[in-house]
């Protein structure tokens, strides 16, 4: 590959032009050092790389709502693709917001592990916008939290095996969505507070 200058945009703006060589430690080292004279390092914090990671699970989980799901007949080959995706992400989500209140909490069952052990003003934040997304989009949409999550509670584990033969548990695709919502609006709304 031949080198060449790319401008390099941070939130939008551009901030400097980077050679980019095709040796990607090197292209990384050039990016960062960009950023390091642009004054816009930002170290993450704990919170950051758990939300982080977590919208990069939900967008996956999306896109194959999106390509392989939202019409039918559904793609019978994207279904444990979105399941891991969209429960792993709100398992992430939950870490994220625990962490946010002060509380780390361990495990990867949503309900029993997770969101039974979230701070108390952490589930009053998330309550307050299962309302909000229920009001916002009608009754199909969840009233109870914790119902979708006690379904979901295993999914993880139950989907990601699902070639072995186990049963695979019940879950309304709508619902994991609109926990996804649910629980990105509430780290986001609860990191501004």
């Amino acid at each position: 590959m031949t080198a060449s200058h790319k401008t390099l945009y941070v939130d939008g703006r551009p901030v400097g032009d980077v050679l980019v060589t095709g040796d990607i430690e090197t292209d990384i080292a050039a990016v960062k050092s960009t950023i390091r004279a642009a004054g816009l390092e930002r170290p993450a914090s704990s919170v950051d790389a758990l939300m982080q990671q977590a919208m990069s699970f939900a967008t996956t989980a999306t896109f194959i709502y999106s390509a392989k799901l939202s019409k039918k007949p559904w793609d019978q080959f994207a279904v444990s693709p979105f399941v891991v995706n969209s429960v792993f992400s709100i398992e992430l989500y939950l870490k994220a917001i625990a962490k946010i209140f002060g509380k780390e909490l361990h495990g990867h069952r949503l309900k029993t592990e997770l969101f039974d052990n979230l701070p108390v003003a952490a589930v009053h934040a998330i309550d307050s916008l299962t309302l909000e997304y229920r009001n916002d989009k009608g009754k199909d949409a969840p009233s109870d939290i914790r119902t979708v999550l006690d379904t979901l509670n295993n999914a993880f584990v139950a989907w990601r095996y699902a070639h072995e033969g186990k049963d695979t548990p019940y879950f309304k695709v709508s619902d994991s969505i609109a926990v996804l919502d649910i629980l990105d609006a509430a780290c986001r709304d609860s990191r501004k507070a």
